[in-house]
This record gives C-alpha cells, sequence and structure tokens, in this order.
C-alpha cells in the first residue's frame, strides 16, 4: 500500500512539474526562425535565378558582343568609298 501511494505521488509530482515548459517554448520559437529562414533564402533564391541572372547574363553579353571583330563592331562598309 504504501509503495502504490509512494508512486501516485511521484507522478503528482511529474505532472505537476513545470520546468520543461521552458524548453518546449524555446523550440518552437527556433523552429519557427528556421522556417522563416529557409522561406526566405528560398524566395532569394529564386529571384536571383529567375529574374537578376538571366538580366546580368544578357547585359555582360551585349557588353561582350563584338562579333569577333578585334576594333569592334564598326558597321557595315560603304561600297562607293572603297571603290567596289
Amino acid at each position: 500500500m504504501r509503495a502504490i501511494q509512494n508512486l501516485l505521488m511521484r507522478a503528482k509530482l511529474a505532472l505537476s512539474n513545470k520546468k520543461g515548459e521552458a524548453y518546449v517554448g524555446e523550440a518552437v520559437k527556433i523552429l519557427i526562425a528556421v522556417v522563416v529562414g529557409i522561406v526566405l533564402l528560398t524566395g532569394l533564391y529564386f529571384l536571383f535565378t529567375r529574374v537578376v541572372m538571366p538580366e546580368l547574363g544578357d547585359t555582360i553579353r551585349g557588353l561582350f558582343n563584338t562579333a569577333g571583330d578585334i576594333g569592334g563592331n564598326v558597321g557595315p562598309v560603304n561600297e562607293s568609298i572603297v571603290g567596289g
């Protein structure tokens, strides 16, 4: 009988103990911060891969688009000046 009362008393103390609640609250805060961080990083990734990088690539290609000419693209040759 004494063992059962002792067991019930220990169970009651364990259930009324609120020490672990702070750890659960902190864990939830950390989990929310991780999820928000993942969402922000995913948004930035898609922004850069879909918008920024293609435009940057087009700009760089435009800067270096000289069509193989050493002096750059000087335009079409006027046949009347050359004598042709």
